[in-house]
């Protein structure tokens, strides 16, 4: 994630999209960085709350949050050179699609981080199955590639209270 705010690879984020921002946190991060941030958020409370914490760079436009329903990303064609994603697989009612259209909103050679735990490892007791769908690492590996995604990777992160899988891609030049 700090190689995201650094501007990892071969363009500098200058732009970078967060895909369920939650509370804002890490828009706050990134926008302390120099990045202008957008985000969408499928729950109206966090919007707020994000909002909320974030509110001077809502203000003058170093932050845009927006609410979404889940699967499309409100945002035009390209728009981002990089887009993050923390936790927020689970709750995706159509991941493939999810994902397709975060490939149209990035462009062509951005890159792409998703963190979040994986089936292949011992699932937390807190990730209660009827709320959380974890996948395996290969189904969001394979899910990446259908959409569009090139030199799709993977890491597991040790330290933390679970192992966090660490996905990076980059957008297909079409």
């Amino acid at each position: 994630l700090r190689d995201m705010a650094a501007g990892a690879g071969p363009a500098p984020v200058e732009i970078g999209l967060e895909v369920g921002f939650g509370q804002g946190r890490t828009v706050g991060l990134l926008v302390e960085r120099g990045h202008r941030v957008l985000g969408v958020d499928s729950s109206l409370t966090m919007v707020r709350q994000a909002v909320a914490r974030n509110r001077a760079a809502c203000g003058d436009g170093r932050a845009v949050l927006r609410h979404g329903d889940g699967v499309t990303i409100p945002f035009p064609d390209g728009v981002a050179d990089a887009a993050l994603s923390v936790h927020t697989v689970y709750f995706l009612p159509d991941l493939t699609g999810t994902l397709t259209d975060l490939a149209r909103v990035v462009r062509p050679g951005g890159l792409l981080v998703i963190a979040c735990c994986t089936s292949d490892t011992p699932v937390p007791g807190w990730m209660d199955p009827a709320v959380y769908q974890v996948p395996t690492a290969g189904h969001l590996i394979d899910t990446l590639s259908s959409a569009g995604y090139e030199g799709v990777d993977v890491q597991i992160v040790e330290g933390g209270p679970e192992p966090l899988h660490l996905f990076t891609a980059r957008v297909g030049i079409a």
